[in-house]
């Protein structure tokens, strides 16, 4: 055990005073302790220093439940200023404090850091301190409050998740800070049947990414007068360096996967340009790039080994030999017999 222990609580600082939410949930831990009616768990967690891994729970003058909902305070933590969040930790018993600025950053590190000492803006270490990281840090998020006292809204990207937009008016898109589009046809009758330039300049200024979902216009009746304008809508965004990643919107898989992949080659993508867009830009979407898309070492096996060349004709992509899943192969079952693939 360290000297200092240190309570966990996420910083949530607004321009006039500090608000502290408790962060971390619980997870049982030879150190548990009841506290005033509260259950308060720690780890020693890779910077060496004893952290707890429950929110903190105390009572305190000045502390609070995001909206001022108590189901608030099971959710995302108890919130407190600075000062209660002081006296919580001290109840804790001694060497209990809250983390400073350089100490978060500390333990940051060894989960791929943040700011400067990060390569992804972050974004792995985030994950990995979040509840449910692989950190099994638990960390939640517990909001914030403006000067005047009015809760700020905690929306998907507070919890790290990205956003997509079903077929919406792309101007609305970008100013609520949509992340992408799904589908580039007319659900609601809302798009122009090709995608105008600025509408892709737009796109591109905000870092937006598509899936196009063409299987839907190749396959369904109503929408096939609408496929050569998504084709040619498709090969527009991707030339202007739009992520463009592969989905159907059809629930019948695989087929309607390989189906799409056919779709963006008929659109002018190229067979290997195809398949990156469901996989590795397909994991970028998802924001999983650094586990799974691409065979490297570290991240998880899933691989599909072809009996024939899918860059010479990307129907070979049904052609399949071999599947191999989070490292275990897999028995292909000829879909005719009406079974499903079994772990070998």
């Amino acid at each position: 055990m360290t000297t200092s222990r240190i309570s966990a609580v996420a910083i949530a600082l607004s321009i006039a005073f500090g608000f502290v939410g408790g962060a971390g949930s619980t997870q049982g831990s030879a150190k548990d302790q009841t506290l005033s009616g509260t259950i308060a768990s720690c780890k020693r967690m890779a910077d060496g220093k004893e952290w707890t891994t429950a929110n903190l729970n105390v009572i305190t003058s000045s502390s609070y439940c995001y909206d001022d909902a108590e189901p608030n305070c099971r959710r995302y933590g108890r919130l407190y200023t600075w000062e209660s969040a002081q006296r919580g930790c001290q109840s804790l018993g001694d060497g209990w404090r809250l983390p400073t600025d350089d100490e978060w950053r500390q333990i940051a590190k060894h989960y791929g850091g943040v700011g400067n000492d990060s390569r992804d803006k972050g974004k792995a270490a985030y994950t990995a301190l979040l509840s449910g990281g692989t950190s099994r840090f638990n960390a939640v998020l517990g909001g914030n409050r403006s000067i005047d006292g009015q809760y700020d809204r905690l929306e998907a990207h507070d919890h790290g998740m990205s956003v997509s937009g079903h077929v919406a008016w792309p101007l609305a898109e970008v100013a609520a800070g949509i992340d992408g589009q799904e589908h580039l046809g007319p659900s609601g009758w809302l798009t122009e049947r090709i995608v105008y330039d600025d509408v892709v300049q737009l796109y591109k200024a905000a870092g937006m990414w598509v899936v196009s979902t063409l299987v839907t216009a190749s396959t369904i009746e109503i929408y096939k007068p609408w496929l050569e304008a998504m084709r040619t809508s498709t090969l527009k965004m991707y030339r202007a360096g739009i992520l463009i990643a592969a989905g159907t919107d059809r629930p019948s898989l695989p087929g309607a996967l390989h189906e799409e992949l056919k779709q963006l080659v008929e659109s002018g993508l190229t067979p290997l340009e195809a398949i990156r867009a469901a996989t590795f830009d397909a994991a970028r979407v998802l924001r999983a790039e650094n586990e799974i898309g691409s065979l490297e070492e570290g991240k998880i096996a899933d691989v599909l080994i072809l009996d024939a060349n899918p860059a010479e004709n990307i129907d070979n992509t049904r052609r399949i030999a071999t599947i191999i899943q989070a490292g275990r192969t897999v028995k292909i079952v000829p879909p005719e017999t009406g079974a499903d693939a079994r772990d070998r």
